[in-house]
């Protein structure tokens, strides 16, 4: 079992001894910057591997991460502040500050979601590092394979007292969610964050929590149907919807109904000339045991689509295979389960 709480005394002990400096913090960032890109074809290979579909990288956005580095690290160093004022800093810092935010050393956990495993993972993290706070990392146990690349990688670069990725099941997943840090950050859906902030509570641990939502798109009538057809579907598909600001569900006339839906089919035809064996289409990851810090509280996609689809009439845009294929749902009610929940997924109400 791993000791958790071993883990974040050892950084307790390191903060104590002094927050790590500009140049410091500079070297640390830009080491981790080498490290990703000197891996970048191991870790789309992960990615793929936990979605279960050969891919060209789409949701590892492996190149996005430098820049981050960079935006952390343009500012000029600042001031160091003890006291009181420090830990309300770190609210800022751990969502994605930059350097230049008011500084104070502490110990910040990162609980990331799946669906993009390594940027979800490590940008808040680099965010965190620049600000001088030292990382406990715990990734998805739902993409499994990317997690244990960043575990050994980071493993290599750092010690543990500093940066470390603990993996697990989803029981260490809960434990995660009681530590004592001085700041916890977590992404995933509304329900798992009551449960996340619940268990944090118990050590009065600040916490900022990143949840999902449900994303409107609306077709004016002014508007041209079919380039409004292909934005929508573009954002829906990408990561076969598995995206926090994918539009969720459609608001158009229904007289024009019938129009945005060939509009909607020729465009995903147009995008994605085949889905099956496609690198460019990400596959619905396949959903494991319940997890704390499961996005939609560990029930399989496969089933909430089907769900979602028995409650509507559906509009097959693409594909044959039920695990792959995209959809419009017409015929939705407004007390449907697909319009209380994020979808996360490739059908779209409209």
């Amino acid at each position: 079992m791993v000791d958790l709480r071993a883990g974040l005394d050892a950084q307790r002990s390191a903060v104590r001894a002094g927050a790590p400096g500009y140049k410091q913090r500079n070297a640390a960032l830009r080491k981790l910057e080498r490290a990703l890109l000197a891996n970048k074809d191991a870790i789309v290979r992960a990615i793929s591997e936990d979605f279960r579909r050969p891919s060209r990288g789409r949701n590892c956005r492996v190149r996005s991460l430098p820049g981050a580095q960079r935006d952390s690290l343009r500012d000029q160093p600042p001031q160091r502040m003890d006291g009181a004022g420090g830990r309300a800093s770190r609210l800022a810092i751990l969502a994605g500050g930059r350097a230049g935010d008011v500084p104070a050393a502490g110990r910040g956990g990162r609980a990331a979601a799946w669906n993009y495993p390594l940027y979800l993972s490590l940008a808040p993290a680099v965010g965190a590092i620049a600000a001088g706070n030292h990382v406990m990392l715990k990734p998805s146990e739902l993409a499994p394979n990317c997690a244990e690349l960043m575990r050994a990688l980071i493993a290599d670069l750092f010690p543990a007292a500093y940066f470390t990725v603990v993996t697990g099941d989803a029981e260490l997943a809960g434990r995660f969610s009681a530590l004592p840090f001085d700041h916890l950050l977590f992404t995933g859906s509304a329900r798992v964050g009551k449960q996340v902030m619940r268990a944090a509570s118990e050590n009065l641990t600040p916490v900022t929590l990143e949840l999902g939502g449900k994303s409107p798109a609306l077709v004016h009538r002014d508007y041209p149907i079919a380039r409004r057809a292909e934005r929508i579907m573009a954002g829906k598909l990408y990561n076969a919807g598995q995206t926090c600001v994918a539009p969720d569900y459609v608001m158009v006339a229904e007289d024009r109904l019938e129009g945005f839906i060939n509009a909607a089919r020729a465009a995903t035809a147009r995008m994605y000339p085949r889905l099956a064996n496609n690198p460019d289409y990400t596959r619905i990851i396949k959903r494991g045991p319940v997890s704390p810090f499961a996005r939609s509280g560990g029930a399989s996609h496969e089933c909430r689509r089907t769900r979602h689809r028995d409650q509507s009439r559906e509009r097959v845009l693409h594909g044959r295979e039920s695990r792959i294929r995209s959809a419009l749902l017409s015929g939705v009610s407004p007390g449907a389960a697909i319009m209380q929940e994020e979808i996360f997924g490739p059908c779209c109400p409209s």
